[in-house]
């Protein structure tokens, strides 16, 4: 009986060990995506707001 005890805690420790790891590993990967996202929104809104005043003021000039 406390060796199937055994052996069930020792497969759910395994398990959950796994588990931590793997969640470990997602969150390690999932920062820098998100840092990386978040820097590529950021930049790509500073090229659309810097393309947007040239094509006014371009649009300004030729008036």
């Amino acid at each position: 009986m406390g060796n199937l005890l055994g052996r069930g805690f020792g497969k759910g420790f395994v398990a959950g060990g796994v588990l931590g790891v793997s969640i470990g590993i997602a969150a390690f990967a999932l920062v820098p995506a998100l840092v990386l996202a978040m820097l590529s929104l950021g930049v790509g809104l500073w090229f659309y707001r810097k393309i947007a005043f040239e094509a006014k003021t371009i649009r300004d000039v030729g008036q």
